[in-house]
């Protein structure tokens, strides 16, 4: 059984993987600066929005 945290940093490492594949380096730059997800830092409306539409578009 996994955890929210646990799902939601497998999906960012799925969209970051995907994103590399496609070679866009919009996705990339943008999941980077996310540092870890969902990680230590609060989990703002900004971060979530950044990462879901990644995650969304490269099918996480």
């Amino acid at each position: 059984m996994t955890s929210g945290p646990d799902e939601e940093a497998e999906a960012f490492a799925h969209a970051v993987r995907n994103a590399t594949a496609d070679g866009n380096s919009k996705a990339l730059a943008e999941l980077r600066a996310l540092g870890d997800y969902p990680g230590d830092e609060p989990l703002t409306v900004e971060r979530i929005i950044v990462y879901r539409r990644w995650a969304q578009h490269h099918g996480s």
